[in-house]
């Protein structure tokens, strides 16, 4: 399912228009980043954790010219699905 069908599949189940929508989605997504920058995790019944992990400066080395280019360090966000969502059975699969 691309976003624009997610997008209509949620407002068909919560009565919310399409800007209404978007801006509890967009809010969603700021508050996730906000604690993530705080390294605070966020857990959504049903759905999962989104967990804050810092990942480390690192040095790579081009080996064809010899060039080192320096990654800063960075927080990523891994996102762990609730064990409801996890065990839902897939279409088609073998968890039927």
């Amino acid at each position: 399912m691309d976003h624009k069908k997610f997008l209509q599949e949620l407002q068909k189940r919560s009565g919310l228009d399409r800007n209404r929508l978007q801006e509890l989605l967009k809010a969603t997504e700021n508050v996730i980043r906000e604690q993530a920058v705080n390294l605070n995790s966020v857990s959504l019944d049903g759905l999962g954790t989104f967990e804050p992990r810092k990942r480390l400066e690192f040095i790579h080395e081009n080996r064809e010219t010899g060039e080192q280019i320096l990654y800063p360090p960075r927080i990523v966000i891994h996102f762990t699905p609730a064990l409801k969502l996890s065990q839902t059975p897939r279409k088609g699969g073998d968890h039927e």
